[in-house]
């Protein structure tokens, strides 16, 4: 699943010796790769109207690696325009929104998980060698797939909106911007873009609204690409749900209608449920990797600027 963004990986510099001699050209370097990127995830896979997690995870892994990139970039002093404070410091604020959004999204996805225990307890009585007619174990599979239907849905939904408007970059740069400003503009916007679609994905709500606000002017090399990937994800948002797991809430509705059948139907969707609740466990894992590594990389990413802040006030050279 990952064979393109593995091909792209070479193509983000990892340490910043990496840059040099010419730091300009590594700086362009990102920029160039940043579409090639941003295109490897399109078309969104699936038929489901709603986004797959298994393409979130990946949005999430480009964004990492354009992450670590950026940390490498901003640690390089011999950039042009040098230690641009202003940039950094616009960063690291701008960087506190997004561990928020990596935190909303950590919990979200913990409390799906949290979810499917009482589909799990409701799969097991209900296999063959467990029911055998038995009254008290159907009894026990129906609570249990009622508490599965009426778990609430999690509090990302209501702060989704909130945490999209705060990942907002400031004004784009105008002009001879300095080469740490054009890297950081690039990433805030990818970043805001890819967790929109994570909190949009896992809560609706709002923050589905605005992920269809989010594009940037032409100008940028990387332009296009980001537009067509959030027109592509807005577009996909029919359904605020994950597509996996409309596929287990479409399975546990069939289950439901069929569970007092002693017959081979309920056997078949018994075993639907299974396997889109595997579907949906895989996904969930995945993207908790995911999210766990933006977060790992935007850490190194506020080290690299902070480092780079104190340097120029030391006066390093």
């Amino acid at each position: 699943m990952f064979s393109l963004i593995r091909r792209y990986e070479s193509l983000f510099p990892s340490k910043p010796s990496s840059l040099k001699p010419s730091a300009s050209s590594a700086t362009r370097s990102l920029e160039e790769a940043l579409p090639l990127c941003l295109r490897s995830l399109l078309p969104i896979p699936g038929d489901s109207p709603g986004v797959p997690l298994r393409w979130l995870h990946r949005a999430v892994r480009i964004l990492a690696l354009t992450l670590a990139a950026t940390a490498a970039l901003v640690s390089d002093r011999s950039l042009p325009g040098g230690v641009d404070s202003d940039a950094l410091t616009a960063h690291l604020d701008a960087g506190v929104s997004f561990l928020d959004a990596c935190n909303a999204a950590s919990a979200e996805i913990a409390q799906l998980e949290h979810r499917l225990l009482p589909l799990r307890v409701a799969l097991r009585i209900l296999r063959p060698d467990e029911v055998d007619g038995d009254e008290n174990a159907l009894r026990r599979a129906r609570r249990a797939i009622a508490e599965w239907e009426s778990t609430p849905s999690g509090e990302i939904g209501r702060s989704a909106g909130e945490l999209i408007r705060r990942m907002a970059p400031d004004e784009p740069p105008r002009g001879s911007a300095s080469a740490v400003r054009r890297v950081t503009y690039a990433v805030e916007s990818l970043s805001r873009l890819v967790m929109a679609a994570v909190v949009a994905v896992l809560g609706g709500g709002e923050g589905k609204a605005l992920l269809g606000e989010i594009r940037v002017s032409g100008e940028w090399p990387w332009a296009e690409a980001f537009n067509e990937v959030a027109a592509a994800v807005s577009g996909r948002l029919r359904v605020a749900l994950p597509g996996e797991l409309e596929a287990v809430e479409s399975a546990v509705r069939r289950l439901a209608g069929v569970i007092d059948d002693e017959t081979e139907e309920l056997g078949m969707a018994v075993e639907a449920v299974e396997l889109t609740t595997e579907e949906l466990t895989v996904g969930l894992d995945g993207l908790t990797d995911g999210v766990n590594g933006a977060f790992h990389a935007a850490m190194g990413t506020r080290t690299a600027a902070l480092k780079s802040l104190r340097c120029r006030l030391r006066g390093c050279s």
